[in-house]
């Protein structure tokens, strides 16, 4: 590509007018005359206008910087020849900003060249994408140092090494990074989830197992205990040899018979171990009123769909605002209410899994979450408890009514015996139900074993696709070293044939890293020296031929922005004499302040500079 003519209305440049030749265009003109208003302008006719994060849209650092200052709107047009043919490239203020309203016509003609669109045009002149172009062949007074990132990585891997565009091991590696931490990353992650959830099952199960050998035993005491009670019980009910009870001794026994019935009965009641009486009535009416909110609650709150819906719409709109923009605004809008809508529901759908949680506590406690079957229990369950206070007061009563027993005061061993054994029997029925309520409390054995082995199987796949992850960020870093084997040291002799030029053979051996710093070795020395630790003007040197040796690949245009100002009248010479060598091959714009760069021309090539616009 070549650049033929250059007219803005930009900053400072009011109607301004430059034309260019192919080869070295030295541009003098002094400080504040425009020199870098013209590198801007040439790279926004390019790419377009950057913000103020160096990104395309938004335009606000460049509509900000570079208004023209007569108050008009920034225009421009950009003739050059490309591919043997001579194209004019206008830029004018329009309804997406200021340099947004882009044609590309071919020179004295309305015929539009369909390969430049406003997105692309630069990229397919230069080869350089806008990152890659201010990085390599825009150069500044303080720009000379080249910066890594994904898209140098790119660049580098497609003019050096391998001539795949696209290549970058940072992103991909960033990328491989982001999935294994959606796995794992410290404590958090599916995979990490997955090994908690799996160890709770288990421990449930372990615990599911335990309890059934502590059921199982303890039902075999309750038998060996009801065996125990039932044999003393058909003792006492014997008729005795001396010839019968006396009333008394029935009535006490008969008592008992019916005291025996009814603590069965309350064992077996879902309220087992409650203190039956007014504070378990007054708990009851609570927890019934309870259950009817809750039952209620859970009833109502019916799940919406809406949140789905503002997904979509967004979805649509953010599609079709790719061609009419104005379309974002209600995409955004739309994005934030599905958005608000799902968290809202989440947290419905969270109050709906604690009145759950709580409906299952009352059944558990209740035997039922009925409102009206809650308070029946509690009531049947009082009123039980107040028969047995009753038939207990009695049995007391006939009890001391009894003759005494031996001399001792013990009572008869028969009834002694019994009590015994109903106690043992009450005890061993006791553990049996705390048994049972924590094996209800649990899944059951098939639910549990089912439940393993999915989580097995998703772990297990989960922890497969966590090492591939693992494996394919090494080979990627194995493919990303192999790949530095093969462009660092071409880059490098690139470099290094570049630089030795500029420093007249000053130092002889330079490295280049991944990350672009290098390392000079002074001639006659042995061990080389970082590149930071030089002087500036020789930093300088070094990265203005770390850019050129990138640029050797691409026909682009060097825009030279004051860069030789750090150096002194030997190192520019240098400089000017690699320039004046490379433009035998490309167009470079070297934009100058001072006299020296003409002069040294004028008397080494007798060259004429171009004056600024």
């Amino acid at each position: 590509m070549i650049l033929r003519r250059m007219r803005a209305n930009f900053g400072v440049l009011s109607r301004a007018e430059m034309t260019l030749t192919p080869g070295l265009n030295v541009i003098e003109a002094p400080n504040e005359s425009g020199k870098s208003t013209w590198c801007a302008f040439l790279r926004v006719m390019l790419y377009g206008p950057e913000n103020a994060r160096g990104g395309r849209n938004g335009s606000r650092s460049d509509r900000e910087m570079y208004a023209p200052w007569d108050g008009t709107a920034p225009e421009g047009t950009l003739e050059l020849s490309w591919e043997g043919k001579e194209i004019t490239l206008r830029r004018s203020t329009g309804p997406a900003g200021p340099m947004r309203a882009f044609s590309a016509v071919y020179t004295g003609t309305n015929r539009s060249v369909s390969a430049l669109t406003e997105r692309d045009a630069g990229e397919r002149l230069t080869g350089l994408g806008a990152e890659v172009f201010r990085r390599t062949a825009f150069i500044g007074p303080a720009g000379l140092r080249v910066l890594p990132g994904p898209e140098m990585e790119k660049y580098i891997a497609s003019s050096v090494a391998s001539g795949e565009e696209g290549v970058s091991y940072t992103e991909a590696a960033a990328r491989l990074r982001s999935w294994q931490r959606r796995y794992r990353y410290r404590d958090q992650g599916r995979l990490s989830e997955l090994e908690a959830q799996l160890r709770r099952s288990e421990s449930e199960r372990r615990e599911l197992e335990s309890l059934a050998r502590e059921l199982e035993e303890t039902e075999r005491r309750e038998e060996r205990a009801a065996a125990a009670y039932s044999e003393l019980t058909d003792r006492i009910a014997a008729p005795p040899k001396d010839g019968g009870k006396t009333r008394t001794e029935e009535e006490l026994r008969r008592r008992e018979r019916e005291a025996e019935t009814i603590r069965s009965a309350l064992r077996s009641s879902p309220l087992a171990g409650e203190e039956p009486g007014e504070a378990l009535l007054d708990k009851a009416r609570a927890d019934s009123r309870r259950s009817a909110r809750l039952l209620r609650e859970t009833h109502d709150a019916a799940p919406g769909r809406m949140w789905l819906v503002c997904f979509v719409l967004a979805a649509a709109l953010a599609a079709a605002g790719t061609l009419r923009p104005v379309l974002l605004v209600p995409a955004a809008a739309a994005l934030v209410l599905g958005t608000a809508l799902f968290a809202a529901q989440r947290k419905q759908q969270r109050r709906i899994a604690l009145r759950t949680r709580e409906l299952a506590a009352l059944r558990k406690r209740y035997g039922t979450t009925d409102p009206k079957g809650i308070l029946a229990e509690a009531r049947s369950y009082a009123e039980l408890g107040g028969e047995m206070r009753t038939l207990t007061a009695a049995a007391e009563e006939l009890r001391a009514g009894l003759p005494e027993g031996d001399a001792d005061g013990s009572e008869p061993p028969d009834t002694a015996a019994l009590a015994a054994a109903a106690e043992e029997l009450r005890a061993v029925s006791a553990a049996k139900a705390r048994l049972l309520a924590r094996r209800d409390a649990l899944p059951d054995r098939e639910t549990l074993i089912d439940r393993i082995d999915a989580l097995r199987s998703e772990s297990d796949k989960a922890a497969r696709t966590f090492a591939a992850l693992g494996a394919a960020l090494d080979e990627l870093a194995a493919a990303d070293e192999e790949m530095q084997a093969r462009f660092a040291p071409a880059l490098s002799r690139r470099t290094e044939r570049i630089f030795r030029a500029l420093t007249a053979e000053r130092y002889d051996s330079l490295t280049l890293d991944r990350d672009l710093t290098a390392a000079v070795r002074l001639s006659g020395e042995e061990m080389p020296r970082a590149g930071h630790y030089l002087s500036r003007g020789a930093r300088d040197q070094l990265y203005l031929a770390l850019r050129l040796a990138l640029c050797e690949e691409s026909d682009c245009p060097l825009i030279l922005d004051d860069a030789l100002i750090a150096f002194d009248d030997k190192r520019m010479g240098l400089a000017l004499d690699c320039l004046r060598e490379l433009a035998e091959t490309r167009q470079i714009l070297l934009f100058t302040c001072q006299s020296r760069e003409k002069r040294y021309l004028e008397h080494t090539y007798g060259y004429e500079p171009v004056q600024g616009g």
